[in-house]
């Protein structure tokens, strides 16, 4: 069974040069949420969130979504490109394919990111109406091309054209980014509807908790790293807590 890791990419800038609040309310929760809760619905796991910036609020807003943090420790520049390279080489021996989306779409629906991972390809991208959208689904086989481009994301996809195939979806989410606010929130009540889902928690207790699934991302993260205080800093977690 093919394993499928997300990055979500929050702090570069949106096609108008704006900057994007990731904690911004669509409807009654924020972007960011929606688009770990729709990637939680499809069993994409890990999560990664890369961050152009610091931003304690966001960390703080999703500290129990068993999302891991990255952050842009070399200050480079954020754009989509540099802070994909982050997830992506974080993730890498680690999943078979990942799905990659900027934080300013967050209406594409749970189905869309299972029929994309139905299909095979190195580069699959949702369409509708004959444009494309987002998330894009990339292949293990090409996460070293991503990583050595030194082209932005949109001109490396398309020096891939031979390699990237087009699912046609009934979902209106993957091309409307916050900017469109009047068309986004005309999608609310159906994505409201499509994020409701069973989510079971299993927590381990004697006199006092001791185990739940920050406890399990934290072992996995000290096994994965080598450093208790790294892998706390990955899921928003004091180190003298840990």
């Amino acid at each position: 069974m093919q394993k499928i890791g997300g990055i979500i990419v929050v702090g570069n800038e949106n096609d108008s040069g704006k900057s994007i609040d990731p904690l911004s309310v669509i409807g009654s929760i924020s972007l960011i949420k929606r688009e770990v809760l729709t990637f939680q619905q499809a069993e994409v796991y890990p999560k990664i969130i890369v961050l152009g910036e610091e931003n304690y609020d966001l960390e703080r807003h999703l500290w129990d979504y068993d999302v891991i943090f990255l952050h842009n420790k070399n200050n480079v520049q954020p754009t989509m490109i540099n802070l994909v390279k982050i997830g992506l080489d974080y993730l890498y021996n680690k999943v078979d394919r990942v799905l990659v989306t900027p934080v300013s779409v967050p209406m594409f629906k749970f189905k869309t990111l299972l029929e994309l991972i139905t299909i095979e390809g190195d580069i699959v991208s949702p369409s509708f109406k004959r444009k494309s959208g987002h998330p894009i689904l990339l292949d293990k086989n090409i996460f070293d091309i991503f990583l050595n481009s030194t082209l932005s994301m949109r001109e490396t996809v398309r020096s891939l054209k031979d390699r990237r195939r087009f699912l046609n979806v009934k979902d209106k989410g993957i091309i409307h980014s916050i900017d469109e606010m009047e068309s986004v929130s005309e999608l609310v009540a159906i994505h409201n509807t499509q994020i409701l889902h069973p989510f079971l928690r299993i927590n381990i207790e004697k006199e006092a908790l001791f185990f739940d699934s920050r406890t399990k991302l934290l072992f996995q993260l000290i096994n994965e790293v080598g450093s208790v205080k790294q892998a706390c800093n990955h899921m928003a977690l004091s180190y003298s807590k840990a």
